[in-house]
């Protein structure tokens, strides 16, 4: 299933743009918008738990392993644009996951699942620059995004664990302010 899209102007929206801009703010000291505005989208998107699965052409993939299989192009991705799909997915995936809800990746390695032994700072960071590699067409706007999206991976973790962490001292059924 599919999960309905909330539009920009829902309230929900602008709070998680509020949220990861101040967040960023505070961890970064710079302000890059476009950057907090997709990681908001991210957050946003993944607060939805189907959006998690990587829709492949015939198929949706939950578990990471085979999405990084989908994406590589000497494996399973039939394009190149298959490719750019999987890693952008994978990215996002593995920043809102190791970011947000980081014992959601601590559980599979407990657990002993194959995507429990990947480093989600370097496959995270690695998927990013291959999105970034997309400079042409219409990926050519998007490419230094996801530029600055590899190189500041960890800064972003960082500052998405200070959003949770927000999150969990403003106490059940309150939000921050």
């Amino acid at each position: 299933m599919t999960p309905e899209p909330i539009s920009d102007q829902h309230p929900l929206r602008e709070l998680f743009l509020e949220l990861v801009q101040e967040a960023m703010r505070t961890s970064l000291g710079d302000a890059d918008e476009p950057a907090e505005e997709y990681i908001a989208s991210v957050v946003m998107r993944f607060a939805h738990l189907d959006a998690a699965k990587l829709k492949a052409r015939d198929r949706e993939i939950s578990d990471l392993v085979e999405m990084i299989e989908a994406g590589d192009i000497r494996l399973s991705a039939q394009s190149f644009d298959d490719e750019r799909r999987a890693h952008k997915h994978i990215g996002d995936y593995l920043l809102f996951w190791e970011g947000v809800y980081p014992e959601h990746l601590r559980l599979l390695r407990r657990e002993g699942r194959a995507a429990g032994l990947i480093d989600p700072l370097r496959q995270g960071s690695h998927s990013y620059y291959v999105v970034s590699t997309f400079r042409f067409g219409d990926y050519a706007d998007e490419a230094d995004l996801f530029e600055r999206l590899s190189e500041g991976f960890a800064d972003y973790l960082r500052a998405l664990r200070s959003l949770r962490a927000r999150l969990h001292s403003s106490g059940p059924g309150t939000l921050p302010h």
